[in-house]
């Protein structure tokens, strides 16, 4: 029986001869895996794909937006059901990237921290620290979201139009820093 070869005869994987050890411990686990048979699917992760996360997310922005400044009495009410309902939009988005949906719990974060918030913000200190810790958390999880293509948890492959959408995303951050610091007063 040869190095790699299994009981059944039929060789999965073997290194080259002329191949060191250090080489083969270089290797990704992709590459010492044998190829997936022809015409067999590349495996799902379920969830929601990214462009139907892109059109839930402005389509949930755009009456949130409405909602919260119509000054109505119900607003909190509101607030509330689109949370709620952006929350399972980004564990599904998140289930598809292949990472955890837990990480949309993040997002209960801010109405806790808001409610117990002091009234006096220089009374605040580890709220807004709190606060900090959740920002990045939420930066980390809605650009995974925007960018990532399925399976990214698992591969940690870019796909052309990810690429395209983080430099987009870059470009629309760098752009948006600018025109806060210009529209500050000197």
């Amino acid at each position: 029986m040869q190095s790699g070869e299994s009981p059944e005869g039929k060789v999965p994987w073997r290194e080259p001869a002329d191949s060191s050890q250090e080489d083969a411990d270089e290797r990704s686990q992709e590459e010492m895996q044998p190829p997936r048979p022809e015409g067999e699917p590349p495996p799902s992760f379920g969830g929601m794909k990214r462009e139907i996360y892109w059109l839930w997310s402005f389509g949930l922005g755009v009456p949130f937006t409405i909602a919260q400044s119509s000054g109505r009495e119900d607003a909190p009410v509101v607030a509330l059901i689109f949370l709620l309902v952006g929350m399972w939009v980004v564990s599904q988005r998140l289930k598809n990237v292949g990472y955890s949906p837990l990480w949309a719990l993040h997002g209960l974060g801010y109405p806790l921290i808001w409610m117990l918030a002091p009234a006096d913000p220089s009374e605040g200190g580890a709220i807004v620290s709190l606060l900090f810790g959740l920002l990045i958390v939420s930066l980390w999880v809605g650009a995974t979201c925007l960018i990532a293509p399925e399976g990214y948890g698992k591969t940690r492959t870019m796909d052309p139009v990810g690429k395209g959408c983080a430099v987009t995303l870059i470009a629309f951050s760098i752009l948006m820093l600018l025109a806060l610091f210009a529209s500050v007063p000197r």
